[in-house]
Protein backbone atom coordinates (compact mmCIF):
# COMPACT_ATOMS: atom_id res chain seq x y z
CA UNK A 1 0.00 0.00 0.00
CA UNK A 2 1.30 3.34 -1.25
CA UNK A 3 0.53 6.66 0.83
CA UNK A 4 1.73 10.10 0.10
CA UNK A 5 3.66 12.14 2.30
CA UNK A 6 2.41 16.22 3.02
CA UNK A 7 5.43 17.03 0.54
CA UNK A 8 3.56 14.76 -2.24
CA UNK A 9 6.05 12.16 -2.11
CA UNK A 10 5.48 8.74 -1.04
CA UNK A 11 5.71 6.37 1.32
CA UNK A 12 5.16 2.59 1.22
CA UNK A 13 4.15 1.01 4.50
CA UNK A 14 2.18 -2.27 5.39
CA UNK A 15 -0.55 -1.56 7.55
CA UNK A 16 -1.50 -5.13 8.37
CA UNK A 17 2.04 -5.23 9.63
CA UNK A 18 1.88 -3.12 12.52
CA UNK A 19 3.99 -6.09 14.29
CA UNK A 20 7.07 -5.26 12.60
CA UNK A 21 6.73 -1.74 14.91
CA UNK A 22 8.31 -0.44 16.96
CA UNK A 23 10.98 0.40 14.93
CA UNK A 24 14.04 1.36 17.71
CA UNK A 25 17.46 1.07 15.86
CA UNK A 26 17.48 2.79 12.84
CA UNK A 27 17.58 6.68 14.80
CA UNK A 28 17.60 8.40 11.43
CA UNK A 29 14.43 6.51 10.45
CA UNK A 30 12.57 6.77 14.00
CA UNK A 31 11.01 10.54 13.31
CA UNK A 32 10.11 9.75 9.94
CA UNK A 33 8.31 6.71 10.89
CA UNK A 34 6.41 7.96 13.85
CA UNK A 35 5.11 11.55 12.32
CA UNK A 36 3.93 9.16 9.37
CA UNK A 37 1.97 7.15 12.39
CA UNK A 38 0.39 10.28 14.00
CA UNK A 39 -0.62 11.19 10.39
CA UNK A 40 -2.66 7.82 10.06
CA UNK A 41 -3.61 8.32 13.63
CA UNK A 42 -4.93 11.66 13.63
CA UNK A 43 -6.70 10.88 10.18
CA UNK A 44 -8.81 7.81 11.91
CA UNK A 45 -7.33 5.42 9.80
CA UNK A 46 -9.79 2.47 9.58
CA UNK A 47 -6.40 0.29 8.50
CA UNK A 48 -4.24 1.52 11.71
CA UNK A 49 -6.99 2.49 14.20
CA UNK A 50 -8.81 -1.47 13.38
CA UNK A 51 -12.31 -2.26 13.91
CA UNK A 52 -13.63 -0.34 16.84
CA UNK A 53 -10.40 1.48 17.26
CA UNK A 54 -9.16 -2.18 18.34
CA UNK A 55 -5.68 -1.42 17.79
CA UNK A 56 -5.28 1.46 19.71
CA UNK A 57 -3.88 -0.81 22.92
CA UNK A 58 -1.45 -1.91 20.59
CA UNK A 59 -0.18 1.59 19.06
CA UNK A 60 0.06 3.53 22.66
CA UNK A 61 2.44 0.23 23.13
CA UNK A 62 4.50 0.91 20.71
CA UNK A 63 5.05 4.81 20.96
CA UNK A 64 5.89 3.92 24.20
CA UNK A 65 8.61 1.30 23.56
CA UNK A 66 10.31 4.28 21.54
CA UNK A 67 10.52 6.34 24.30
CA UNK A 68 11.49 3.32 26.81
CA UNK A 69 14.18 2.61 24.32
CA UNK A 70 15.20 6.09 24.08
CA UNK A 71 14.92 5.80 20.03
CA UNK A 72 13.81 9.31 19.80
CA UNK A 73 14.50 12.65 22.68
CA UNK A 74 11.33 13.51 24.76
CA UNK A 75 12.51 17.26 23.28
CA UNK A 76 11.76 16.20 19.14
CA UNK A 77 8.77 17.44 17.69
CA UNK A 78 7.43 13.86 16.83
CA UNK A 79 8.06 12.91 20.50
CA UNK A 80 6.00 15.70 21.59
CA UNK A 81 3.46 14.87 19.01
CA UNK A 82 3.41 11.32 19.98
CA UNK A 83 2.78 12.37 23.51
CA UNK A 84 -0.23 14.44 22.23
CA UNK A 85 -1.51 11.32 20.51
CA UNK A 86 -1.50 9.44 23.70
CA UNK A 87 -2.75 11.93 26.25
CA UNK A 88 -6.02 12.79 23.65
CA UNK A 89 -6.16 8.92 23.64
CA UNK A 90 -6.42 8.41 27.27
CA UNK A 91 -8.59 11.18 27.95
CA UNK A 92 -11.19 9.69 25.27
CA UNK A 93 -10.93 6.12 26.69
CA UNK A 94 -10.05 6.22 29.72
CA UNK A 95 -11.76 9.31 31.21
Amino acid sequence: MTFYTKDGSSYCIHLCRLHSLPVLEDTDEVPHVYDYLCDLIERNHPMVLGVNNSNLPNLIQIMTDVFVKNAIKIEHIVARRMITIIREIQVAYVG
